[in-house]
């Protein structure tokens, strides 16, 4: 049997910084490096959750109670 992981996408924007005055096509490989160096078969999931509870709304309200993050523009 093969093994597969899959790696939450939102995990992965806060694991790997990003460095200031990166294109968005740079942000992008730096992600796919980082995952192809530390996994040999991957998937990287980003899920959305649209109206209604879930299971996520717990968190999203801590977060909501701290200071909002940096507004980030991608220039090509």
């Amino acid at each position: 049997m093969k093994k597969c992981h899959v790696i939450d996408g939102g995990m992965l924007l806060q694991w790997l910084p990003w460095e200031c005055g990166q294109t968005f096509d740079e942000l992008c490989d730096s992600y796919i490096k980082c995952v192809e160096s530390k996994f040999s078969n991957a998937s990287v999931v980003f899920d959305w959750y649209e109206g209604g509870p879930n299971t996520k709304d717990n968190a999203h309200g801590r977060r909501n109670t701290s200071s909002v993050g940096t507004e980030v523009k991608f220039i090509e």
